[in-house]
């Protein structure tokens, strides 16, 4: 009976390592499913954070191109009333550069017409 007492320890050592080694297992099997878990969770607020970047990226891109726009169309105006400017300019340059021909030659005229005169 000693003998098998004896050859009984070692079974029961294996047996309680055994126990030990399932439970181990249950443990880490629970471990993984919660680091399932947290991973999905951390997964969705990534997606999230990169929705939110997208749409922000997205709203500073249409801001951008609305103050261009708005820069482009001043300029636009600008451009107007500045070729409206040169033109209203360039409309007295002209009338005065005729009119100091029509002098020019009502003068260069006037010793033909006082000798007609005389």
């Amino acid at each position: 009976m000693a003998r098998v007492s004896a050859a009984r320890e070692p079974v029961d050592n294996v047996e309680i390592q055994v126990a030990k080694l399932e439970t181990t297992v249950e443990t880490v099997k629970e471990d993984v499913t919660e680091l399932k878990e947290e991973i999905k969770v951390v997964h969705g607020r990534i997606t999230e954070g990169q929705e939110k970047i997208m749409n922000k990226l997205i709203d500073i891109s249409n801001d951008a191109n609305n103050q261009h726009d708005g820069i482009l169309q001043r300029m636009n105006d600008m451009d107007k009333r500045i070729n409206g400017r040169i033109g209203v300019l360039e409309k007295w340059k002209w009338m005065v550069l005729g009119g100091a021909i029509l002098a020019g030659w009502i003068i260069s005229a006037i010793p033909t017409i006082l000798k007609f005169m005389q």
